[in-house]
């Protein structure tokens, strides 16, 4: 028979890294989108602030993802 694959996070844990992970992914998907109504209106971040956050939010998801297909 079919089983559920046994992951090393489980239960109310995993689920709080799969919130935090899925918030991450949204937060980089729709960053510029911000960011560009952010510049029009006057304020906003210069491309170097934007590019360093956005590579250590991608390097921090990136972790979660791992974290999140280890099984054991």
């Amino acid at each position: 028979m079919n089983s559920a694959p046994v992951y090393i996070i489980s239960g109310d844990e995993r689920r709080k890294v799969k919130k935090e992970y899925s918030e991450m992914k949204r937060f980089l998907k729709m960053f510029w989108f911000y960011e560009d109504v952010d510049r029009v209106y006057g304020g906003g971040m210069s491309d170097e602030e934007a590019n360093k956050m956005l590579t250590e939010i991608e390097a921090k998801a990136k972790v979660l993802e791992e974290k999140l297909k280890e099984k054991l």
